[in-house]
């Protein structure tokens, strides 16, 4: 009777994982060439210019009397003198080349996972529990109240 009142219970687990992994890569390699070239000249000129100069050189005779038209006293001597300076240009000219190269590679990697999975799960279950104890509780106090009164009706 006190054993009667516990419950049973059953346990039955199935656990069937599938996975399926689909990889796709592709690896591709890129490259580009800039190639630049660029001349530079550069040109420097000095030129060097010449010049006329003229000088006139007038002397007067003072011991003779002054012209009454000019108020200035008759000429003794006139010196011309010329001068001319040349010209000369002087040109250089240089010319620079440059040559640039420049490679670029570019690597790239793509790649595509793809993951697929599939779980079965089968669940039973199967336990026995712990019987209950109000019981053996009520059983527990009845005995303590009879060996009370027992004690109070015959101990004394």
């Amino acid at each position: 009777m006190l054993t009667g009142c516990a419950t049973s219970k059953r346990v039955h687990e199935t656990l069937q994982t599938t996975s399926v992994t689909t990889e796709q890569t592709d690896l591709r390699a890129e490259s580009r060439q800039t190639t630049e070239a660029t001349a530079r000249t550069e040109t420097e000129s000095t030129t060097a210019e010449s010049e006329d100069a003229r000088r006139i050189e007038l002397e007067f005779d003072t011991t003779q009397p002054a012209d009454s038209a000019t108020g200035l006293p008759p000429v003794k001597r006139i010196t011309i003198t010329d001068r001319r300076r040349n010209r000369a240009t002087d040109t250089r000219r240089q010319t620079t080349d440059t040559l640039t190269k420049q490679t670029k590679i570019t690597f790239q990697d793509s790649t595509r996972r793809e993951t697929r999975t599939e779980t079965i799960a089968e669940h039973d279950t199967q336990k026995k529990s712990r019987p209950s104890r109000l019981p053996w509780l009520l059983v527990g106090l009845a005995l303590v109240a009879l060996a009370w009164a027992a004690w109070k009706r015959w101990g004394r």
